[in-house]
């Protein structure tokens, strides 16, 4: 197994463990804020390490985990707009977090 296989597992681990404890703090805790930190901030430093080139699908994926994870609170009328209300917010929260992360890497690499 080369370094790029083995980043490319660990990248994969990564996410998965980022998405479970986002599962984890909402179901079993009923902590809703802090899934959406974990979403938020995570998962882009876990693109950034893993897959620099893919770092585009972090919002992509943060919508889907996010739709499925808290899919009974989009479900309820009144709770939607709240709901994409905050998503709105995660997005450009890691709009800012990727933007950060790449002029940091730009920086290092000069």
């Amino acid at each position: 197994m080369n370094r790029k296989d083995l980043r490319n597992f660990f990248g994969i681990l990564a996410v998965l463990l980022t998405v479970f404890a986002c599962w984890l703090s909402y179901c079993r805790f009923g902590a809703a804020v802090i899934g959406f930190c974990i979403l938020a901030v995570v998962l882009p430093a876990v693109f950034y390490l893993a897959w620099l080139r893919r770092i585009w699908l972090c919002p992509a994926l943060a919508v889907a985990v996010d739709l499925v994870v808290f899919w009974p609170e989009f479900a309820y009328y009144e709770s939607r707009g709240l709901f994409l209300c905050a998503a709105v917010i995660q997005i450009l929260l890691m709009a800012v977090i990727i933007l950060i992360l790449k002029f940091a890497g730009a920086k290092l690499k000069r």
